[in-house]
Order: C-alpha cells, then structure tokens, then sequence
C-alpha cells in the first residue's frame, strides 16, 4: 500500500517461508529428487548439469535478494493481495523455469550465456536503484522530493526494468521457448497494471514534480517506452 508506513511483519514473514519453500522445492526438482512427467534428470549429461547449476545459482541469488528487498528496504505496508501474489512469482520464478528447464537436451551455448548476462544486469539494476533510493530518502533534506537520480534517471521504474532483465535471463537458461511467456506477462503485469497504480499515487503526491519526470523520462524502457 503506496504512502502507508508501516512493518507488515507477519505478512513478511508469510512471504518468507513460501519462497523458502519454493526455493527448496527448485532445488529437489533440479536434483531429480521429485519426477516431473515427461522429464528425465540425468545430472551426469554435462550440458543438464551446468544448465541446473546455474539455474540453482540464480535461484539463491535471486532468494538472498528478494529477502533483502523484503526484510530490509521495504519500509510501506504490505497488503494480503501482495503477499498472496509475490509468493505466487517465486513460484513460476523458482519452480516454474526449472521444470521448463527440463525439456531442453541441448548444448550449453550462447543463449545460456546471454541469459546468465541478463540476469546479472537486471539483478544489479533492480536491487542498486532501490538501495540508492532508500538511502538518499534517509536524508531530511530530501523529503517531500521524488527521487529521480541514477538509475531513475533512464526510466521511471528502473527496479521493474530491472526484474524484467533478471527475468528474462532466467527464461534465456531454460533453453525453452516457452519461458518467454513469464517475461511476457510480468512486463504486462508492471505496463499495463502495477506501473499505472504507482503513478497514479506519485501524482498525487508529488503532483507538477512527477508530471515534469513523467515527460522527461519514460516508463519502463529507456528512450522507449
């Protein structure tokens, strides 16, 4: 809930664990510890140990990020509605891409690379632009201003342009066409729904400043849209 200050510990909580819970299921799922139907899991085919390895690795990472981001950074009030569909994003992000990843016996290549890129990129956009954020909204002489420095500088949502790159790197590793369909609906999801509320609270708030950033800067893509 834009605006409204507040810990939201049990809803944080909530969330925590479900993600444990999905990270640690990717995990069983990509050891071959739960059969999948039509997949097979033979960690001893190189290719299928490398893809999972990095899947694994992306998945951790992306935990100790999202952990961070909930527990740390986010400082307004978590409603149900939120805490009953990020958890649902963990799903498709942990367990969805390491089933799909399952279907591709195919060689390690250049699209695995690329989506490792990605991932990177989006993850350093997303968790730099809201750490820079936080810390200059700490200082008393920036309240009442909006932030639009560093990363939001390039588009009005970098932390979404962010999850996109990161998301769409997952989708790279899977090695499956498929996957194209969760980057997709998330940039749906922050283009046509989540984005939109945001603004609308940032004009209220911020009134002839976000209308002056919001004709300088655009939404979610650089120079683009």
């Amino acid at each position: 809930m834009y605006g409204v200050k507040k810990s939201s510990t049990g809803k944080k909580i909530f969330v925590l664990v479900l993600q444990t819970a999905f990270m640690l299921l990717a995990v069983l799922i990509l050891m071959g510890k739960i059969k999948i139907p039509f997949t097979t899991v033979n960690l001893q085919d190189t290719f299928q140990f490398y893809r999972s390895l990095t899947l694994f690795i992306m998945i951790f990472i992306t935990y100790l990020r999202m952990s961070f981001t909930l527990l740390v950074l986010l400082k307004r009030e978590m409603g149900w509605e939120e805490a009953l569909s990020v958890p649902f994003a963990f799903l498709l992000y942990y367990v969805g891409f390491s089933i799909l990843s399952l279907f591709k016996k195919v060689p390690y290549n250049g699209v695995e690379y690329a989506g490792i890129t990605l991932f990177i990129l989006g993850a350093f956009i997303n968790t730099t632009s809201e750490v820079l954020r936080n810390q200059w909204k700490k200082k008393s002489e920036n309240r009442g201003k909006l932030y639009t420095k560093h990363f939001f500088a390039l588009c009005r949502h970098p932390n979404y342009l962010g999850d996109l790159l990161w998301v769409s790197g997952f989708a790279f590793v899977t090695h499956n066409l498929y996957s194209a369909i969760i980057p997709l609906f998330l940039f749906s999801f922050f283009a046509f729904y989540n984005a939109p509320i945001l603004e609308k609270y940032l004009a209220k708030k911020y009134s002839e400043q976000f209308y002056d950033y919001k004709k300088r800067v655009k939404m979610l893509i650089p120079f683009i849209f």
